[in-house]
């Protein structure tokens, strides 16, 4: 078949090739009963160790980390469409609908976020659309035209940007490779430097849009929830949510 080599090719239906594999199999399974039950019972404490670790690691700290406001973001945007350009970390907001979260793929680029999060909602009205974007992924989207499309257009969408004053993506894949040499001297700011951010919160209040800057994890919860309210309200909103390393 294709490439694959086959001592032995059988042609049949589906619904026959299937009923006659479980037949055959049936009396081996009975026999397997035991050691399947061993494996859901380690698969289970597996489970319950990770979500342990995942909570320790999305705690609040002395400072807002990419993984307390992704859960915070779950928490408070349960039933939003959310469309993620590299920073939200899914491990941490759980999503139990389909065609709730959406991301970057091979084919993608810079600036996919916010735009992709606008078409969603010309397409869908009636949902509720979360843009999660790094801050260079925010500059990279032609945020100002954005905003204003978001104004002229009456698509009111949340964008919350991890704001860490610097390319991400650029820093990891540097350090990865070279951290014991000059680019590992500065953690990895040369070519991926953004600071001082610019005051993003400001810019797009100046497009009408509802906006905060957080930087303590206290505040984090309440001023989600108002930006929430706020798109549900008519507005569009934004979040400058200060996540250094």
């Amino acid at each position: 078949m294709r490439s694959f080599p086959s001592d032995l090719s059988v042609q049949a239906g589906v619904v026959n090739t299937l009923k006659a594999l479980s037949e055959a199999v049936e009396h081996r399974l009975q026999m397997a009963e035991a050691r399947i039950a061993s494996r859901r019972t380690k698969l289970t404490e597996r489970m319950r160790n990770r979500r342990a670790q995942l909570a320790k690691d999305s705690a609040p700290g002395t400072t807002i980390s990419p993984a307390y406001l992704s859960r915070c973001i779950g928490e408070a945007c349960s039933d939003a469409v959310i469309f993620n350009e590299y920073s939200l970390r899914a491990d941490h907001c759980a999503r139990e609908t389909p065609g709730t979260l959406f991301a970057l793929g091979p084919a993608g680029g810079l600036g996919w976020g916010l735009g992709a999060a606008l078409g969603a909602k010309l397409a869908s009205p009636d949902s509720f659309v979360v843009a999660t974007l790094g801050d260079g992924a925010y500059m990279f989207s032609n945020p100002m035209v954005g905003h204003w499309v978001s104004g002229k257009h009456n698509l009111p969408i949340l964008t919350i940007i991890f704001n860490n004053s610097r390319y991400g993506a650029v820093r990891n894949s540097t350090l990865s490779m070279f951290k014991d040499g000059v680019a590992g001297e500065n953690d990895g700011r040369d070519l991926a430097d953004l600071d001082p951010a610019p005051p993003y919160d400001e810019m797009a209040r100046a497009q009408g849009a509802y906006t905060e800057r957080v930087e303590k994890p206290a505040d984090l919860p309440d001023a989600l929830i108002r930006a929430r309210d706020a798109v549900k309200g008519g507005s569009q909103a934004l979040l400058n949510v200060i996540t250094p390393y």
